[in-house]
């Protein structure tokens, strides 16, 4: 459904000449800047969004798994040596 809906507005300016078999955009005036909203309204719903959903939910569940504590009972010796190893950090 959503697809259709985006591609709804190519649909509308795409003309066809019978004469030359020749498919062209034609955009109302200023075209320059009718063409490059479509195509920036374009990346923003089929590419910005959906990656920043899931930056946002990734995000989320990384920060989530990383401030829970360990199952079982606390062993400070265990406990102090798991966040060593979280905070591993290597330079090469």
């Amino acid at each position: 459904m959503l697809q259709g809906l985006l591609s709804l507005g190519y649909l509308l300016v795409c003309s066809l000449r019978c004469e030359v078999m020749d498919c062209n955009e034609v955009w109302p005036e200023p075209s320059v800047i009718w063409r490059r909203s479509y195509t920036m309204f374009l990346l923003a719903t089929t590419y910005l969004m959906p990656l920043a959903l899931l930056s946002l939910t990734y995000g989320l569940v990384g920060r989530k798994l990383w401030l829970r504590t360990a199952p079982g009972n606390a062993d400070e010796a265990r406990d102090t040596q798991q966040m060593r190893s979280k905070r591993k950090v290597r330079c090469q």
